[in-house]
């Protein structure tokens, strides 16, 4: 079963949960999975009111995160931090998906302001 979970059912798909343009979805039981050059890659973006998740795995290297969030800008700020992660942890087959991201303003650049 876990085998047709990783494998692919639908190639491509429309929607972006893991890719972008150039690297587009696959879809398995339950799971998006990485295209052709990320075949290892599975994960699933989901939201419900007033929370959304993540969860991306490279099922050959273990690396992987999991994202929740009680806003419904989950997936936004999900993908800020997966960019970051991936940096840090040199997730080479990363790509970043094609939605937007939020403007991160540095903590102490808001030091001294009144809010």
């Amino acid at each position: 079963m876990t085998d047709q979970m990783l494998s692919p059912q639908l190639d491509p798909v429309s929607e972006v949960a893991l890719g972008n343009e150039k690297h587009q979805d696959r879809k398995g039981l339950g799971f998006f999975l990485g295209d052709a050059a990320r075949p290892d890659l599975f994960g699933h973006i989901g939201d419900d009111e007033g929370f959304q998740s993540m969860l991306m795995m490279f099922a050959d290297s273990g690396k992987g995160a999991a994202i929740m969030a009680n806003s419904q800008l989950g997936i936004n700020l999900g993908d800020f931090l997966l960019d970051g992660i991936a940096r840090e942890y040199r997730w080479d087959s990363y790509v970043s998906p094609d939605r937007p991201h939020p403007q991160v303003v540095p903590f102490r650049a808001l030091r001294g302001r009144a809010f």
